[in-house]
C-alpha cells in the first residue's frame, strides 16, 4: 500500500512488527533463558543481538518517520520515535554498570510501547487525505 505521498506505508507497518517483536524478545526472554542453549538460541541473550535490533529500527524509523513527516507536517510523531529510539539505544548500549536488568527491561518496554505508538500515528496521519494550503490558510495549518 502506498501513501499519497508515494512512499509505501511499509515501513511503518515494519517498524510496528519490528518493535512488537523487540518488546515481546525482552518480555518473553527471561522465561526462555533456561531452555535457550538446549534449542540452540542462545544468541538471542547476546548482547549483540540487541544493538543489531536497534540498528534495524533506527533504520525503519528513519524511512517511515522522514517520509511521514513529509506528509503531514506533525513534529510530535518524530519527537516520540526519537524519544522511544533513546530509550532502547540506552538500554542496549548504555546500561553497562549504570543499569540493573530490570530497569533495562523497564527502558525496552517503555521504548518499544513508544515507537509502536509513534508508527501506529503515523500510519494513521498519512491515511488523512492532503488539502493544499491556500493562501489565505497559512496560519491556520
Amino acid at each position: 500500500m502506498k501513501s499519497a505521498s508515494g512512499c509505501p506505508a511499509r515501513w511503518d507497518h515494519a517498524g510496528i512488527i519490528a518493535s512488537a517483536l523487540c518488546l515481546i524478545h525482552c518480555v518473553v526472554l527471561p522465561l526462555l533463558l533456561i531452555a535457550m542453549p538446549a534449542l540452540g538460541f542462545a544468541w538471542l541473550a547476546d548482547e549483540w543481538t540487541h544493538r543489531i535490533l536497534i540498528f534495524l529500527l533506527m533504520l525503519m524509523a528513519s524511512a517511515a518517520f522522514v517520509a511521514g513527516y513529509r506528509l503531514h507536517r506533525r513534529a510530535l510523531i518524530p519527537v516520540v520515535a526519537i524519544l522511544a529510539l533513546g530509550l532502547l539505544s540506552f538500554a542496549a548500549f548504555g546500561v553497562g554498570a549504570w543499569l540493573q536488568s530490570d530497569c533495562e527491561k523497564s527502558l525496552t518496554v517503555t521504548g518499544s510501547i513508544l515507537l509502536i505508538a509513534a508508527h501506529g500515528m503515523n500510519l494513521r496521519l498519512r491515511r488523512l487525505p492532503r488539502f493544499p494550503l491556500q493562501a489565505g490558510n497559512h496560519a491556520r495549518h
